[in-house]
């Protein structure tokens, strides 16, 4: 099976129900948490199928999460003037660099 096939997602989202209703009892929702791609397709899955809804609450990853910060609070930076200080007091040594910082795409290649 493709790991993001919708056929997978449910095994996987079967499975992970079975796991908390072991440890927590079936009183209360699964919280599933994802990556970008796989937490909208368990969203539409979830909100798409009557007996899944209610079942699941499906969360984005901490990882994207913060990745968003990241870009909101370098859209707030970007073009005040702040870049140009961190240049001119030689944090970084090119546009490009700060540019990358600001857009959080720096962060992805470490990953």
């Amino acid at each position: 099976m493709i790991p993001s096939s919708y056929s997978a997602i449910y095994t996987a989202l079967m499975r992970a129900q079975g796991i908390s209703t072991w440890s927590c009892g079936d009183k209360l929702p699964t919280i599933v948490s994802l990556d970008m791609d796989l937490y909208e397709k368990v969203y539409k899955l979830v909100n798409s199928r009557e007996d899944l809804r209610g079942k699941f609450l499906p969360r984005l990853g901490e990882l994207h999460t913060v990745f968003a910060q990241i870009r909101a609070i370098g859209s707030f930076i970007a073009n005040s003037g702040l870049e140009d200080a961190w240049l001119e007091a030689e944090w970084f040594d090119s546009e490009s660099v700060v540019n990358q910082l600001l857009e959080c795409k720096h962060m992805k290649r470490a990953v």
